[in-house]
């Protein structure tokens, strides 16, 4: 316990892992929630909604196919980018306990 009062033992990897998750799966829940109370409450987000509703009506089977997929890879990069920031925040966690165990070592 002394050693995570005093910042000597980092408990950074598990809480990393836990907002990883929550990013991960939380956000994109909550900004779809967001996005339909907006166009629900706001009249300029409805506005906004519908007329994107009716651009996409207009496209053509190929088109909205090309769409809907642009937004699919758009997302998933996002999550690749999300999951490669957590991974090196928590490879350089795992840098300075390995660093600290070899001083460890060194000294004793």
């Amino acid at each position: 316990m002394w050693d995570f009062l005093t910042f000597e033992r980092f408990i950074a990897q598990d809480v990393l892992i836990l907002f990883y998750y929550a990013g991960a799966v939380g956000m994109p829940l909550f900004l779809w929630y967001l996005r339909r109370r907006l166009v629900r409450t706001l009249p300029w987000c409805r506005n906004a909604g519908a007329e994107l509703r009716r651009l996409y009506d207009t496209l053509e089977t190929g088109r909205k196919v090309m769409t809907l997929l642009f937004f699919l890879v758009l997302f998933l990069s996002m999550e690749l980018v999300w999951r490669m920031m957590f991974e090196t925040m928590i490879g350089y966690f795992q840098m300075h306990d390995a660093l600290m165990e070899l001083t460890e070592l060194q000294r004793g």
